[in-house]
Formats: C-alpha cells, sequence, structure tokens
C-alpha cells in the first residue's frame, strides 16, 4: 500500500506526499531522482532535499512563484490596511475589488487579529494561514475563498458568508457564527472547540473529523428540493452539524429514501432536532 500523508502547510503555502509524488498547491513537482528528493521546475532551477516534505519546503522557500506570491501578499495587506484605517465599512476595499475583479487577493500568512473588517469582500481571497484571532467579520463575504489552517480563535462571523469557502483544518475555537451561510462550505479537520453555530444555512456542508467539544450547535437549516412534491423547496432544522450533512445526503438520495420509505411504515426516524410539524417521513 502506498504511504500516505496528509496535506501539509507552509509559509502560506499547502503541499501533499504521496509514496514518491509531491505536489505544491495542487500542482505535480516533476522529481528527476528516484533515490533522492530531488526536483526540477520549469524554470530550469533544481533543488534536492532529504525528505519530501523537506523539498516541498525548499521550493516555496526558494521558487520565483513563491517569491513573488509573498510579495504580492505583502502588496495587498497594505492596501487592505489603509482601506480598514479609513474606517467607512469596508466600503474603500470593496470599491478596489470592483474596480480589480480580476484580481483575487493574496493575503496567506498575514497578520490580521483584532481588526474590525465586517462587511469585506473577501470573496476569493487565499487567506491561507493567516492569522484573524479575536477579528470582528460580521457580515463579511468569504465566498470561494480559502481560510484553510487559518487562525480564527475568537472570531466574530455572525451573517458572513462561507459559501463553498475552504476551511480545511481552520482553527475555529471559541469563533461565533451566528446566522452565518454555511452552503457548500468544506470543513476536514476543523476545530470547532467552544465555538458557536446558531441558525446556519448548511446547504450542500461537507464536515469531517471536526472537534466539536464544547460548541453551541442550534438550528442548522438544510434546504432541500423534495421530488414527490414537483420539487418544491423545503426546509428541515437539526442542532448538530455532523448530523446536518447526514440528513442532507437522505434527502437527496432517491434510493436511500426509498428504502427509508418502507421502514417508516412501521418505524419513524428522528435525527437531531427538527421544527414543529416538520418529519423526514
Amino acid at each position: 500500500m502506498a504511504e500516505f500523508h496528509k496535506a501539509e502547510f507552509y509559509k502560506g503555502s499547502v503541499f501533499e506526499c504521496l509514496s514518491n509524488r509531491l505536489s505544491i498547491e495542487g500542482r505535480p513537482v516533476r522529481l528527476v531522482d528516484d533515490r533522492r528528493a530531488k526536483a526540477e521546475l520549469a524554470t530550469g532551477e533544481t533543488f534536492t532535499a532529504d525528505s519530501l516534505p523537506e523539498l516541498a519546503k525548499m521550493i516555496i522557500d526558494g521558487a520565483p512563484e513563491f517569491k513573488e506570491r509573498r510579495k504580492l501578499a505583502r502588496e495587498h495587506w497594505a492596501i487592505l490596511d489603509n482601506c480598514e484605517k479609513a474606517r467607512d465599512d469596508g466600503r474603500s476595499w470593496n470599491e478596489w475589488r470592483q474596480m480589480n475583479p480580476t484580481v483575487h487577493p493574496m493575503l496567506a500568512e498575514q497578520e490580521l487579529d483584532r481588526r474590525d473588517l465586517s462587511g469585506f469582500d473577501f470573496s476569493y481571497t487565499n487567506l491561507c494561514m493567516a492569522k484573524l484571532r479575536h477579528a470582528i467579520l460580521k457580515g463579511t463575504s468569504f465566498h470561494q475563498a480559502i481560510l484553510a489552517k487559518a487562525e480564527c480563535y475568537d472570531a466574530d462571523f455572525s451573517d458572513a458568508n462561507f459559501c463553498r469557502t475552504d476551511l480545511y483544518e481552520t482553527d475555529l475555537r471559541k469563533a461565533k457564527l451566528i446566522k452565518a451561510n454555511l452552503q457548500g462550505v468544506q470543513l476536514a479537520g476543523t476545530d470547532c472547540r467552544d465555538a458557536q453555530f446558531k441558525e446556519c444555512a448548511v446547504y450542500r456542508l461537507s464536515a469531517w473529523d471536526l472537534k466539536l467539544d464544547g460548541a453551541v450547535q442550534k438550528r442548522f437549516r438544510i434546504l432541500y428540493r423534495e421530488p414527490i412534491s414537483g420539487g418544491r423547496e423545503l426546509e428541515v432544522e437539526v442542532d448538530d452539524i455532523e448530523v446536518a450533512q447526514f440528513v442532507y445526503l437522505l434527502l437527496h438520495n432517491e434510493k436511500i429514501g426509498d428504502v427509508i420509505d418502507t421502514i417508516g411504515k412501521k418505524n419513524v426516524l428522528l435525527l437531531g432536532r427538527f421544527t414543529e410539524g416538520r418529519m423526514l417521513i
């Protein structure tokens, strides 16, 4: 069986090792020596290390592409810093985003602790390994943003939009996610201990290996369409984020639904907490 290494993070970048293969930011690295960790980049540069993880770090440290990424992150941080100082509820930053629609801000590994960035548009922004501890981010948009391995301890994400956001191994300890949009969000290995989840929409949410000790979980709203009634939109509520994922799969898998329908003639299946008058079967 091939040896597997989970994704690792280094200086705002992610790399993966699998047996004798290496990819950085999802792109394969060309290895030129099976006996040693040696790679040749398209630029002609070669890097050699004692192991694949060390090789990945060496490339991230030295390759022009990643040096440029870090330079860009500093430039975008400076723009954000000036906009935040304007104290105009994010209008300056959002206008800059609108004037530069093809720019996906690079803020990986940047220091944003304790800032009030409520209402800022961080859609499609790379915030991998960023520091957002104690930050106020009410109504902020993280649509398709990357917050993998970001430090969001005690951050306030009330009314924030996390539609299709990457929260892989993100630190959400004691974070507040009140009425947050979690539709399509990717949660894997996310640390949610003592976090507050209340009245969150969770359509097509993905949740794996979460740390939920002490977390407050109330009223996850699952939106779905009912095939029997001609596709009308319905809603179910549960009080557990992992149960919410399971219930959604049940509701959207016709074959599982047929099995449950058959069993339900003699039994009733109750999962989580449902609002009055609402049942799966």
